[in-house]
């Protein structure tokens, strides 16, 4: 049994529909598998790198903590050094006075 020339046509349209049919399904599916791991994967980095800013932002409040005290260490080593370099000079002075009254001529008050 032949068929016959419409009948080829028709099954070669209804062959060629069901191929885009099938090409149009799969593109959708694979569309949608990817859109799905892309969210998946975003959802993962996006809570890796909100883990690592935490983390980052810990270490930094230490660093922050550490500078601090050290800050503090050197405004009190430097404040004792002023205190005691004034101390020195105040009793430097009182001795080059002392010392100038004396080469003046004038009388030494102690």
């Amino acid at each position: 049994m032949t068929m016959a020339e419409s009948q080829v046509w028709v099954m070669m349209g209804i062959f060629a529909t069901v191929m885009f049919s099938v090409i149009g399904v799969l593109h959708v599916m694979t569309a949608r598998l990817i859109r799905a791991e892309i969210g998946g994967v975003q959802g993962e980095l996006g809570g890796q790198l909100d883990g690592l800013r935490a983390e980052m932002r810990g270490g930094f409040e230490a660093v922050h903590h550490k500078i601090d005290a050290v800050e503090s260490r050197l405004d009190a080593k430097i404040d004792s050094i002023e205190a005691r370099l004034t101390t020195r000079i105040d009793a430097l002075d009182k001795d080059m006075s002392a010392a100038t009254r004396r080469l003046m001529g004038g009388s030494d008050p102690q």
